[in-house]
């Protein structure tokens, strides 16, 4: 008897250790990472092109404060 209860368990053991192995090699697939995504960044001439729209709209905010100074000055005379 003692014979037939150590098949069983070599049984269980090379059933277990089976399934062991067959995770091991599936998770790789399973978990493989998600390579990194490259950012979408700004290029050096975008960023020039920036300078110079903030710099024209600054100076069309100056020009259009002046022209609402000289309308007040106007409106005064």
């Amino acid at each position: 008897m003692a014979k037939h209860t150590t098949a069983r368990k070599n049984i269980w053991v090379r059933a277990i250790l089976a399934a062991a192995l067959a995770l091991t090699l599936a998770a790789p697939a399973h978990f493989t990472p998600v390579p990194a995504q490259a950012t979408d960044l700004p290029t050096w001439e975008d960023v020039q092109n920036a300078k110079k729209n903030e710099a024209a709209a600054a100076a069309k905010a100056k020009e259009i404060e002046g022209l609402i100074a000289a309308g007040r000055r106007n409106s005064l005379v």
